[in-house]
């Protein structure tokens, strides 16, 4: 229900736009995939990175030698060396800047002289050249067993046949720029050998560099230079529709959301619906569809006219996704995770059960001028049910408020952090009051 105080106003807003504090020292894995075609999902993935700060700076070797008097690229150079236990033919650097606080240097592992991929380190430097961060993901590659899972530096295929395989699979045309070769780390640890090659589509919402397998001919891996996933929506940071809209491109916190907000096993939706949310009108098939290719959700709310009116409700639709999905990803680096009875379809082996992401009945039809969430035990979906509110001319939705959203929601979050994922704790009169916030001055007439 929707009595809403100042104070429960304030820690929505919190709630919605905080992200969890880092230690000094985290580890993070990532990976992303792509639906390239109707029947072609490629995933992409990046090794498990190391990321390191030091709070006042630590001296490289290059300076314990005495000598501070080179670039930051050989600062950096001798830090890795030593961090990792390289020798200068196992790294490259691949650019640099120099700022006014110092600089920052990338680098990437070479391995038979080839550059591998997604195995890459950074340093930065403060102005006395003092290393303040460090993040790597370089790849092992001593001992028989280790040497024996990277691929030979010498390819099976031509460049050629590279060409039209990633041309084929991935439904464009190769640019000018001359295929490469580089190794990729998959996600067994092996190191493929591949040829890097550029595929831009005809309707330009795709550039990718695709990742061909310099022995089988099949692509491994792809970056999109094209950025995806992009959701026209209320800021968080702000209260409802009249403050203005923002784009939001590949918000997803692959941490969070591994498969970002569209893919539930080897689906990828290109509607309203994912592995935490699907938001919908009527039923669970009244989605809203993508409003051009690569999953873009451009839908702008008009505010003169009526909630069902032109396209308000897929507006409706989209910031309810958009909004309940970043909950999801900041309360899961608070600690509402699978193993702490979450809504998701996918647990991905995490702990917890699944097959509840939440449900969003938008402009609900079963009352007016309210909201509610029904939280059942982990393993069935929790219900958010949106209403819209008839005391104005044009009517209100609360689908554009993201204090309603961002309250209902969390009484999801309470109801199942408690009471170890029934869903019973919180049902007494005193329990109850708890999940709401008061003020002296509120009265029950108090509505948002």
């Amino acid at each position: 229900m929707v009595l809403f105080s100042k104070l429960a106003l304030a820690a929505a807003s919190i709630a919605a736009v905080s992200a969890a504090p880092w230690e000094p020292s985290v580890k993070l894995s990532t990976h992303r995939a792509r639906a390239v075609s109707d029947n072609l999902t490629i995933e992409s993935f990046h090794p498990t990175t190391i990321y390191e700060t030091y709070e006042t700076g630590i001296t490289t070797p290059l300076k314990k030698r005495g000598d501070n008097s080179g670039t930051i690229e050989q600062s950096a150079a001798s830090f890795v060396e030593e961090k990792l236990q390289l020798s200068n033919g196992e790294y490259n650097i691949r650019s640099s800047a120099n700022t006014e606080t110092g600089g920052s240097v990338w680098i990437q592992q070479l391995v038979n002289g080839i550059p591998v991929a997604n195995a890459v380190a950074n340093v930065a430097l403060n102005t006395d050249k003092d290393v303040v961060a460090f993040g790597a993901n370089f790849q092992g590659t001593s001992g028989s067993r280790r040497a024996a899972n990277i691929a030979p530096p010498t390819p099976n295929i031509s460049k050629e046949q590279a060409i039209t395989s990633a041309e084929e699979k991935l439904h464009g045309k190769h640019n000018d720029k001359a295929p490469t070769l580089e190794y990729y780390v998959n996600q067994d640890g092996s190191l493929a050998l591949t040829y890097v090659v550029e595929v831009q589509t005809e309707d330009g919402n795709h550039w990718y560099e695709a990742f061909v397998d310099a022995s089988s001919a099949q692509v491994v891996a792809t970056n999109d230079f094209v950025a995806g996933a992009s959701y026209l929506a209320v800021d968080p940071r702000v209260q409802d529709v009249t403050k203005g809209y923002k784009t939001f491109t590949s918000p997803a916190d692959t941490t969070a959301s591994p498969n970002g907000w569209h893919k539930v096993g080897s689906t990828v939706s290109t509607d309203t619906s994912g592995n935490n949310v699907i938001s919908y009108k009527g039923s669970t098939t009244g989605t809203t569809k993508q409003s051009a290719a690569g999953q873009v959700f451009n839908y702008r709310y008009d505010t003169t006219v009526g909630p069902t009116s032109g396209a308000n409700v897929d507006a409706a639709r989209v910031n309810t996704f958009f909004l309940s999905n970043k909950i999801h990803d900041i309360n899961y680096r608070y600690g509402f995770t699978e193993k702490t009875f979450n809504f998701q379809n996918d647990n991905f082996g995490k702990g917890g059960a699944g097959n509840d992401r939440i449900k969003i009945s938008v402009q609900d039809g079963s009352g007016v001028n309210n909201a509610n969430f029904a939280t059942p035990a982990d393993g069935s979906s929790g219900l958010m049910r949106m209403y819209i509110w008839n005391r104005s001319t044009p009517n209100r939705d609360g689908d554009l408020s993201n204090d309603v959203i961002a309250h209902e929601q969390t009484h999801g979050t309470t109801n199942r952090m408690t009471g170890g994922g029934t869903g019973r704790c919180l049902q007494t009169t005193e329990s109850g009051g708890l999940v709401r916030a008061l003020l002296p001055e509120d009265v029950p007439s108090d509505e948002l």
